[in-house]
């Protein structure tokens, strides 16, 4: 059952006002978050730019129909994965199959019922949650819960985009944590799995909220920091150093420390070559001493 109706927004796309206040008086006393569009166009837009979890679509609109709707938001990476519901007086099959075809979920006949109209659109949300849910989980790094290897190089390729199409700064750091090996001979993989999590909400709450953090693998993370420049992001590396030294442990003797190497994006460049300069940097830290910060020349 879904916990909090405010958190979902749905679009509802009729060319004619009094179905839309319809559906909308029927679904407020649910708490939805509601919008509206009378065509098409503005129903294409509206769903690039908000963040849609539930469209409510006509057939039957003068300008662009609803199957020609469906279909624009189906072949855009943006819209693709938001369910569609057909809103139609018409029970032909071929016009219902045709809506599956291009990708809707459901159709509701009009006039509508209020019931299922309620029904319906519950099941959709409570389905696409799950959907979200697993989808979120695959992209996580089982023991962590950060972005794992797979998700945070996507993540990454996407801020290098970004980043060079608005000319913005941003710098990466990849950081280690020092010795992690004797850690696990010394203490176990239980204890060394309880250093890694305790790593990890640390780093979270040592970082930005914007800045986005993935476990590059074993005891390795990356963090992407978007519109921070060098000295932004060596000030954010000390202090996230600094704070991971003085964590406390039950082994009272026991100490734990990381190296990081910075690196800034440099403009139009391959993300091989900005991962490379980082973890060269990571390893001049760790060559130098460990428990260090090292970075572009500034």
């Amino acid at each position: 059952m879904l916990q909090n109706n405010e958190e979902f927004e749905i679009l509802i796309v009729d060319d004619d006002i009094e179905n839309i206040q319809l559906a909308v008086t029927i679904l407020k006393r649910k708490h939805y978050k509601l919008c509206y569009a009378q065509n098409g166009n503005e129903a294409i837009q509206i769903a690039l730019e908000k963040n849609i979890d539930l469209i409510l679509l006509d057939v039957n609109m003068p300008d662009i129909d609803g199957f020609t709707v469906c279909k624009t938001l189906k072949s855009d990476s943006k819209t693709e994965e938001i369910p569609i519901i057909f809103l139609t007086a018409d029970t032909n099959k071929k016009s219902l199959l045709l809506g599956f075809r291009l990708g809707a979920i459901d159709y509701i006949t009009k006039p509508f019922n209020h019931a299922e109209l309620l029904a319906r659109v519950n099941n959709h949300l409570e389905l696409k949650s799950y959907r979200d849910q697993l989808k979120e989980l695959a992209l996580r790094d089982g023991l962590t819960g950060l972005y794992n290897h797979r998700s945070i190089m996507e993540r990454i390729e996407e801020e290098i985009s970004s980043a060079n199409r608005r000319f913005a700064p941003l710098t990466m750091i990849m950081l280690d944590i020092d010795h992690f090996k004797k850690v696990n001979d010394t203490y176990g993989h239980q204890f060394g799995d309880e250093v890694l999590v305790n790593i990890t909400n640390s780093l979270r709450h040592s970082f930005r909220k914007e800045d986005i953090i993935g476990r590059y693998g074993g005891e390795e993370f990356i963090v992407i920091l978007p519109n921070a420049n060098i000295k932004q992001a060596m000030l954010i590396g000390e202090k996230v150093r600094s704070k991971v030294e003085g964590l406390t442990w039950k082994e009272k003797k026991f100490l734990v420390t990381i190296s990081l190497g910075i690196t800034l994006l440099q403009h139009g460049e391959k993300t091989s070559d900005f991962i490379k300069r980082a973890d060269d940097h990571l390893y001049k830290a760790k060559n130098n001493g460990r428990n260090l910060v090292v970075s572009d020349e500034i």
